[in-house]
């Protein structure tokens, strides 16, 4: 019955002829195949960003390219991604400095991972800080919340941190802020390790510190390969002499003005992250 059904689909849709149009928004690569051969018909993306309610240029772009589909063959479906990142996964984040911008960068990877796959993600706050529960309206500071999705856990000891990490999302970020000896071996445990640091010159001796308390871990030589470095507004020269000192990489962290909503502009930057060699151990 089922395959009968698709076929009088098929062949309604086919009436249609290039007045047709299947738009695609949040679906995903595998979805986009099996519509396009049920259908017979092409598949197009919808730009997408967090923020539903404005219309941005690329999303007008796209409604006036509509009315002219022969110009727009780039915006096949097919050319989107695979949920590139394998789940569940813990993503720990850490800065060699204070100041490194880890909280901003991971309430924005959480968004991002939370917008770009539909995935149940959850930000827990594994410093000292007491940072996060800015954010909540509820009294109690140490009570977990939801913001834009994303689920956040505020103060989360590291006694508490095993229970924590049985939660049920496919995604949880862990924001260590600065390491202390007792969380540098539960940061380096997470599937993908991402340090913030700041390649100024006068900061090279905490970085350099840094390399050396990697290098006493389990990941030994391997954490130039297990560990992505980033910088967050520092010149291209001074990254360029830290790789070329450190024999590490460091990627350059756009400017992301809202964290809480990444747009289709900086997926391309958080998708980079995880291309080259695995990063999982």
């Amino acid at each position: 019955m089922a395959s009968g059904r698709c076929k009088v689909q098929r062949l309604s849709l086919q009436n249609f002829g290039n007045r047709l149009h299947v738009v695609a928004n949040l679906c995903d690569h595998n979805s986009a195949i099996y519509f396009a051969r049920t259908f017979s018909q092409p598949v197009y993306s919808y730009p997408f960003n967090t923020d539903i309610f404005r219309a941005d240029k690329e999303k007008l772009d796209f409604v006036h390219w509509l009315q002219q589909p022969e110009k727009g063959r780039n915006r096949l479906f097919l050319r989107f991604i695979n949920q590139f990142i394998p789940a569940p996964a813990t993503i720990g984040v850490c800065g060699t400095t204070v100041n490194s911008g880890v909280t901003h960068f991971s309430i924005s990877l959480c968004n991002f991972l939370h917008s770009r796959f539909l995935a149940r993600t959850a930000y827990l706050e594994v410093n000292s800080s007491h940072e996060i529960a800015a954010l909540s309206s509820k009294k109690d500071p140490t009570i977990p919340f939801r913001c834009n999705g994303v689920s956040y856990y505020p103060e989360i000891t590291l006694r508490q941190l095993r229970e924590q990490l049985h939660l049920q999302h496919k995604y949880k970020i862990l924001d260590f802020g600065v390491l202390t000896p007792y969380s540098f071996p539960e940061f380096v445990r997470c599937d993908y390790c991402i340090v913030l640091t700041n390649v100024s010159i006068w900061k090279d001796r905490q970085l350099l510190q840094f390399i050396e308390e990697l290098k006493k871990t389990n990941l030994g030589k391997d954490y130039k390969t297990n560990v992505r470095f980033m910088s967050m507004g520092n010149l291209k020269k001074d990254r360029k002499r830290v790789e070329t000192s450190y024999g590490i990489r460091v990627i350059p962290v756009p400017f992301l003005e809202n964290p809480f909503q990444v747009s289709s502009h900086d997926f391309g930057f958080f998708e980079q992250i995880w291309k080259g060699k695995q990063l999982s151990h």
